[in-house]
């Protein structure tokens, strides 16, 4: 019974899966609807969850469904994260997608900001060396960042932090392509 459970669970997370990655070459919103529903058989299964859980993240957030993103967040347990700082982190997200979705920047941006303070002492504890440089949270705070700082700003910090952390300059070349990218789209998007 267990092992057709897994089985089931894992199923289900491939199809999810490849609904997600089918969205993003054809475009169809009902895709991200069948992934969702997949991804909820394989939330059950220990071996599929943190997956499982990331997936529906993604799909809640590109289906603009921001109150259910949160509610599903704050039903979850903290090691159902990879850090301590992600459930709060993405719990802020969809909370300040919301107030950005009722024209409310003042209250999007105080949960951002508080995101990005969180996340920046997550980094300040960390031990950081080559073998154990935290590339995911500087990941995740330059996400949110970009939510509501400028491209130069942005790149001004990451070319301090190549300084910083020389050994690290390819991750934080890339982090500022992304964010070059990003610029790019959002300078075209408002001509």
């Amino acid at each position: 019974m267990v092992n057709q459970d897994i089985t089931s669970c894992t199923s289900n997370f491939k199809i999810a899966s490849n609904n997600y990655a089918d969205y993003f070459k054809k475009k169809d919103s009902s895709l991200l609807k069948q992934a969702l529903f997949h991804i909820e058989k394989s939330l059950n299964c220990q071996q599929t969850r943190r997956g499982a859980i990331d997936l529906k993240i993604s799909l809640l957030s590109l289906l603009k469904e921001y109150k259910r993103g949160y509610e599903f967040i704050d039903s979850l347990n903290d090691n159902d994260f990879t850090a301590k700082y992600k459930k709060g982190m993405d719990y802020n997200y969809f909370l300040a997608l919301e107030y950005e979705a009722k024209s409310d920047t003042a209250n999007r941006n105080k949960l951002l900001n508080e995101t990005v303070t969180n996340i920046q002492n997550y980094i300040r504890q960390k031990d950081i060396s080559k073998e154990n440089f935290p590339e995911e949270a500087y990941y995740d705070f330059y996400f949110i960042k970009k939510r509501f700082m400028n491209f130069g700003e942005i790149n001004a910090e990451l070319n301090f932090l190549k300084k910083e952390y020389p050994q690290e300059k390819d991750f934080f070349d890339g982090l500022g392509t992304v964010n070059e990218q990003k610029h790019e789209v959002n300078s075209s998007e408002s001509q």
